[in-house]
């Protein structure tokens, strides 16, 4: 049964819930970091974010040499930069990991706090372990990036919104534009707030001026960053990209699938649909289709108000998958509310069986130990990833470009960092060989485009590659074809399992063989 409204403000946190409720935080910590990727750095957009947030704490300012519009994240990492000096680029990588370890855990709590709008004490506990513990979102807080403290910053402002109270209310729109600040998309959520905060004061003589009030809220605290961002860079990062991305869908989009336009709602139904699914996986996944039942069954304010939410916080998610951007991440911020829905499947369990203090401790165990059976049949090889790591402290001492091998390449740009006593910015630092994609029918075919852009080494693996060139698995495997090609590296005689080859290209060579061909 859902709670009434006095049932649900009364004795949101007592004794019978804090040590299980801790229990499962401190469970949620020990999983984060049984499976911390330790000696392995953060790659990509967690890169990126790394050299803003350096840059940002040596300089005193924002830097001018980035475009990218959500910097609030490296902006709070600034803050701890300029705190914690470490010289080696792996501690703060470290730190960096560390932070969104915790924010994701915290989550925890505005999660258990929204559960408690529906349920129980207990069944929130269950609510708060069903978040917590979710594979995606486990993996998704070692990777350094802003995920976690967007759905944390968003997940708390859903829960001080819901709450009673006026001062929670107002103070749900300021941690909403904080959000919008991490992640741009945050922007999106200002309309169903204010919507459902006429809806919620529709009888407040008032209501004009209290929603003038949260609005001045929200703005007064979007806009010092918009301004600093607008001086820098000539965009706001939240309006300029949200109607950009309108724009795209609008003037380049089709329904169905079609190549000549960058957004297909088809593929965007169609991927949103399934990565809610991968991301409802293992145990969440079973909760739902009763949960959702149960949860539209009970027509109240607080129900409509997640719907409502809920929506806009996946628009983002259909636009990104229908330009195929294919990434379970862009669906996590949705896991809080679906927690809200599974429990209905939670309490209806334990209102069938007898016991229901041992219920609810055997369905805990159930979510727990699925998500790490789920986690650890995922699971990273991490000996790999080190490898791939020492791989690329050779490459960077190459004297040019290299073929890309994603996503091992990655890590060739971020060993420019570690022979430098950090603080410095990030222009000090050597990036190391430009990386060129391969394409082509055959080898020859790579190699003759690759010329064109500079490439001088080719880096092959015995890893099967979906976006391999024809013959490139032949180089490999019969290097003596290829008289143009001089190997330099091979990995396996330094002992990795990884092998690796890397050949240097004689192009003068290659051009008579590519004419005898």
């Amino acid at each position: 049964m859902i709670e009434n409204s006095s049932e649900a403000r009364s004795g949101f946190f007592d004794r019978r819930v804090i040590i299980p409720f801790f229990a499962i935080i401190g469970i949620g910590l020990l999983v984060r970091f049984y499976y911390f990727p330790y000696d392995i750095p953060i790659t990509l957009d967690g890169f990126r974010y790394f050299l803003y947030a350096m840059d940002t704490a040596v300089l005193g300012h924002l830097p001018t040499s980035y475009t990218f519009p959500n910097n609030g994240w490296p902006l709070f990492m600034a803050s701890l930069f300029s705190v914690f000096r470490f010289e080696n680029y792996l501690d703060y990588v470290t730190l960096q990991r560390t932070l969104t370890v915790i924010f994701s855990v915290s989550t925890a709590i505005p999660t258990y706090f929204l559960c408690r709008k529906f349920f129980s004490q207990s069944i929130s506990v269950v609510g708060a372990a069903l978040f917590v513990v979710a594979p995606r979102i486990v993996q998704n807080s070692l990777s350094g990036i802003t995920d976690p403290l967007f759905i944390l910053l968003t997940t708390t402002s859903m829960a001080l919104f819901l709450s009673e109270g006026k001062n929670k209310t107002y103070i749900s729109f300021f941690v909403l534009a904080l959000s919008a600040l991490v992640r741009y998309e945050g922007l999106l959520l200002i309309i169903p707030f204010l919507i459902l905060f006429g809806i919620r004061l529709r009888k407040d003589t008032k209501l004009i001026l209290r929603s003038l009030m949260v609005l001045a809220i929200f703005v007064a605290t979007l806009a010092p960053v918009a301004y600093l961002r607008i001086e820098v860079t000539g965009q706001d990062g939240l309006l300029s990209h949200v109607l950009g991305g309108a724009n795209v869908a609008v003037t380049q989009g089709s329904v169905l699938e079609d190549a000549h336009t960058k957004f297909s709602l088809q593929n965007g139904i169609y991927n949103l649909a399934r990565y809610l699914g991968a991301a409802a996986l293992p145990i969440l996944f079973i909760f739902i289709p009763y949960g959702l039942y149960g949860f539209l069954k009970n027509r109240n304010y607080n129900v409509g108000a997640l719907i409502f939410i809920g929506i806009f916080m996946l628009i983002p998610a259909l636009y990104a998958y229908g330009r195929d951007f294919q990434d379970a991440r862009y669906v996590l911020v949705v896991l809080p509310i679906a927690s809200v829905i599974a429990l209905f499947s939670v309490e209806k369990i334990i209102a069938k069986l007898k016991r229901k203090n041992l219920v609810i401790v055997l369905i805990l165990f159930a979510i727990i130990g699925s998500s790490i059976a789920y986690l650890d049949f995922k699971k990273i090889d991490y000996e790999h990833e080190r490898e791939a790591v020492k791989l690329a402290i050779f490459i960077h001492g190459l004297d040019g470009a290299i073929n890309e091998f994603y996503p091992e390449s990655t890590y060739v740009e971020t060993t420019a960092l570690y022979g430098l006593k950090l603080p410095v910015l990030s222009e000090s630092a050597e990036f190391g060989p430009k990386m060129i994609p391969l394409s082509g029918k055959s080898i020859e075919d790579a190699l003759q485009n690759g010329r064109e852009y500079g490439l001088s080494y080719l880096v092959v693996d015995n890893l099967n590659r979906s976006n391999n060139p024809s013959g490139l698995d032949d180089v490999f495997f019969n290097e003596e074809k290829y008289p143009f090609l001089t190997k330099v590296f091979d990995s396996k005689e330094q002992g990795f399992e990884y092998q690796v080859k890397i050949f240097k290209i004689n192009y003068d060579m290659f051009s008579p063989f590519t004419q005898s061909g």
